[in-house]
């Protein structure tokens, strides 16, 4: 009977194409109903976009200190997550893509200039209104998982570096969004 050791299943899942891949993903962008057809780049109220660089989100316990005997311990109460997901896009010429990031973080803010501001209700409308679903794909192009994303928005774009020095490579945007949760289900 032969031995079954570790490296000769991670061998039988590397030469399989089992493992999963990090450059090998799909992203669906949920918008608002008020971005959809913004312009060449937002042509739909749903996306589905492939980022250079993508950050998964991540999430943690909020935690309470116990101490009833013995050594002093912490006790999961709640879920923590990190909040931010940070996606880089290709720009295009005419830069359609910071043009949606743009407008997407003035309407949360700005929707009419000539009214008193309600900032928490344009926020409720335009992330509610918004998701997203990240799509890792195994090496046949099938999906592996879904990452569902709830109450998704751009929270910052990231400074750009333009320079001479870097005449052979392409633009990149990076954009950093919030989120309120998020959850994983198997493809």
């Amino acid at each position: 009977m032969p031995f079954n050791s570790h490296v000769d299943t991670f061998k039988s899942h590397f030469l399989y194409g089992v493992l999963q891949s990090p450059s090998r993903y799909e992203v669906e962008l949920i918008l608002p109903e008020v971005l959809s057809g913004l312009n060449e780049f937002a042509h739909s109220s749903t996306l589905r976009v492939y980022p250079t660089f993508m950050t998964l989100p991540n999430r943690g316990f909020v935690t309470q200190k116990e101490f009833l005997h013995g050594v002093e311990r912490e006790i999961p109460v709640g879920r923590f997550y990190e909040n931010s997901i940070i996606m880089n896009f290709y720009e295009t010429e005419r830069n359609p893509e910071r043009e949606l990031f743009e407008r997407w973080m003035d309407e949360i803010i700005i929707s009419d200039p000539y009214r008193t501001y309600d900032y928490r209700g344009n926020y409720e409308k335009f992330a509610y209104e918004a998701g997203m679903i990240i799509k890792p794909l195994t090496k046949s192009d099938k999906e592996g998982s879904r990452f569902h994303i709830e109450e998704i928005y751009p929270s910052e774009i990231l400074p750009i570096e333009y320079s001479s020095s870097r005449i052979n490579t392409l633009s990149e945007i990076s954009i950093k969004f919030n989120y309120t949760s998020y959850f994983m289900r198997r493809g």
